[in-house]
């Protein structure tokens, strides 16, 4: 029988002793890693990587290899890898790549924990993270949670941060509203939302002053303007402004959009 050869990863562990039991026992070094795979201490050491019919992912070079560039992107990112290491097993059992994660964590740091403070806010107001930094990057490393879902989440926080910073205080139901159809960058929800801070209080006082049925004028019925192009909202804009446009002019209030959603301003057109 040839001389007995320890993997590196399990020396030192209760799953050497399995191993050198089964090779004595088999004298197959193979069947005896296969049995070592079984085993709960396995399944602990290597959390994620073994399928439901037995089998595994990755060769453990590999799973461990992952595991410490998981690690190198928590890393880079300012955080502690040891408090995220429960996390890893997940991650690899949804298939996600070193380099996939490290997308993920340069995401969530420059667009939430580098952020202005109001986007966290929006975060854990929308989707009930927890305002702290270990708890946001956690929030993103379930593999559910793909590309998709995490910038979707982003940028709804971010469009309800802009209102934010602006005076509005918006549900996430609005903000998704406005991301889907088309504010979906923080450039152009500052836009909006300043257009809306500098736009509705005039459009309140001309409302209030030719005693207009619906004196209120809100951020959702300028929002039904200018993004969802209601043409009744979009009427009584063009109404209030020809009725004072000698007093209160807001027909150079223009922004545009790149993504096929023009916004026209309020001009009387």
């Amino acid at each position: 029988m040839p001389d007995l050869y320890i993997p590196i990863w399990m020396r030192g562990t209760p799953m050497e002793a399995v191993y050198k039991d089964a090779w004595i026992e088999t004298g197959d070094a193979m069947l005896a890693r296969e049995l070592v795979r079984q085993t709960d201490y396995y399944s602990t050491a290597f959390s994620g990587n073994v399928r439901d019919d037995g089998s595994v992912r990755y060769d453990e070079d590999t799973y461990l290899s992952f595991v410490e560039s998981y690690s190198d992107a928590i890393l880079s990112a300012g955080l502690n890898p040891d408090l995220f290491t429960s996390k890893y097993g997940d991650l690899i059992a949804g298939n996600v790549s070193p380099n996939e994660f490290a997308s993920r964590v340069e995401t969530v740091y420059n667009r939430v924990i580098d952020a202005v403070p109001e986007v966290k806010q929006k975060l854990s107001d929308y989707y009930g993270v927890p305002m702290t930094n270990q708890a946001i990057m956690a929030s993103f490393m379930d593999a559910d949670v793909g590309a998709a879902i995490l910038e979707k989440r982003i940028a709804v926080s971010e469009v309800g941060a802009e209102a934010s910073v602006r005076g509005f205080n918006i549900a996430q139901d609005f903000a998704n509203r406005l991301y889907e159809a088309g504010t979906d960058t923080t450039s152009e929800a500052a836009q909006f939302f300043s257009l809306a801070e500098n736009s509705l209080p005039v459009l309140n006082a001309l409302a209030a002053r030719h005693d207009d049925p619906d004196d209120d004028f809100n951020l959702e019925d300028f929002a039904a303007a200018e993004i969802f192009s209601d043409p009744g909202q979009r009427r009584t804009i063009r109404r209030l402004l020809a009725q004072e446009r000698s007093t209160f002019s807001l027909s150079n209030a223009t922004i545009r959009r790149t993504d096929g959603y023009g916004l026209t301003g309020l001009a009387d057109t």
